[in-house]
C-alpha cells in the first residue's frame, strides 16, 4: 500500500492515526501543498482533483480520507470494531463523518481561510466563530452520555473528527466550555496510538501558522 499525505492536512492525520491504529505500514509519498506537489503531473493521473490524502492498494486508487476509512477498515479491520456490520451503527457513524466534512470542517475553513488566502482580511467575523460555536453545540448533543462519537465504543468517526477539533483547537478555538466534546477529546489522545507524534503535531503546525495573525486580528467572542 501507498499512502499520499501532507501532515498539515487534518483528513491525512485521520488516515493516518487509523493506518497506525490497523498495524499497517503503507508506503508513505509525502506531498507538499504549500510547494503545489499535488498539482504535478503525475499525481494530477492519480487524482484529477489534486487532493489528499489518497491510498493506491494493491493497484486500488482512493481518495477523500472519509471513503478510506470506511475502505480500511472494512478491508483490514477483521473484527469489525471500528466500523461494525450493524447498519444502525453504520448509520450513526454515516452521519458522524458527513456531519464532520459537511458541517465542522466546513466552518472551520470558512472561518480561518483567510489565513490562508492571498490578499485576505486576516481578520476573524465573530458571526463565523459564533456558527463554529454552533457546530459544536451540535457534537455536544450528538455524543449524550456516550464515551466516543458513535457509541462508546471507538469507531472511524473519532479519527475523523478527532483530527478536525484537534486543528481547531491549535487555531486558538476554545470550546473547553462542551464538556462532553472536551472528555471525549482528551480520551482520543490517550488512547489513540502515537497521538501527539501523528496528529498533534501536524495540527501545532497549522496553529503556528495562524496564531501571529491572530494576535493582530480583533478580540475573539465565544459567547
Amino acid at each position: 500500500m501507498e499512502l499520499y499525505y501532507y501532515e498539515m492536512s487534518s483528513p491525512c492525520r485521520a488516515v493516518l492515526l487509523f493506518v497506525k491504529e490497523l498495524n499497517l505500514n503503507p508506503v508513505m509519498k509525502k506531498i507538499d501543498l504549500l510547494k503545489g506537489e499535488n498539482l504535478s503531473p503525475d499525481y494530477l493521473k492519480l487524482n484529477p482533483q489534486h487532493t489528499i490524502p489518497l491510498i493506491i492498494d494493491d493497484g486500488y486508487v482512493l481518495s477523500e480520507s472519509r471513503a478510506i476509512l470506511v475502505y480500511l477498515a472494512e478491508r483490514y479491520d477483521r473484527d469489525s470494531i471500528y466500523y461494525p456490520n450493524d447498519a444502525k451503527t453504520r448509520g450513526v457513524i454515516s452521519q458522524r463523518l458527513m456531519f464532520d466534512i459537511g458541517t465542522l470542517s466546513s466552518r472551520f475553513y470558512d472561518t480561518y481561510s483567510e489565513f490562508f488566502i492571498p490578499n485576505g482580511s486576516n481578520r476573524i467575523d465573530l458571526k463565523k466563530i459564533n456558527k463554529l460555536g454552533e457546530a459544536f453545540e451540535f457534537l455536544e448533543a450528538f455524543m449524550g452520555d456516550s464515551l466516543f462519537m458513535a457509541g462508546n465504543v471507538m469507531t472511524i468517526a473519532d479519527y475523523s473528527i478527532v483530527a478536525t477539533v484537534s486543528t481547531i483547537e491549535a487555531c486558538g478555538f476554545d470550546f473547553s466550555k462542551y464538556e462532553r466534546v472536551s472528555a471525549w477529546f482528551e480520551r482520543c489522545k490517550t488512547e489513540m496510538l502515537d497521538y501527539e507524534e501523528i496528529n498533534q503535531k501536524g495540527a501545532d503546525l497549522i496553529g503556528n501558522m495562524v496564531q501571529p495573525y491572530l494576535e493582530k486580528s480583533q478580540a475573539m467572542n465565544y459567547e
